[in-house]
């Protein structure tokens, strides 16, 4: 393994809004993504919830924020 690949494998294990970067880029080529704060607080909120700080989470944000993405598609693969 390359070591840009390595460093790559790296991040998207330990940070995972830039797995929600990655994973977005992956599955809408050609699409826009525009990392925002609340993508960051979304991230923030999902990692409490992994580490059993939050036990119940609800994301109320309006219609294409990403909250399916990050919590339902992304996180999922993330976490496994």
């Amino acid at each position: 393994m390359t070591k840009a690949a390595e460093v790559a494998r790296l991040l998207y294990r330990n940070d995972i809004p830039a797995y929600v970067d990655r994973a977005f880029q992956e599955l809408n080529p050609g699409d826009s993504y525009i990392p925002g704060e609340h993508i960051r607080a979304i991230c923030h909120k999902l990692e409490c919830v992994l580490k059993g700080q939050i036990r119940r989470l609800l994301i109320t944000m309006p219609p294409r924020h990403l909250k399916s993405h990050c919590a339902s598609v992304a996180f999922t693969a993330w976490a496994l």
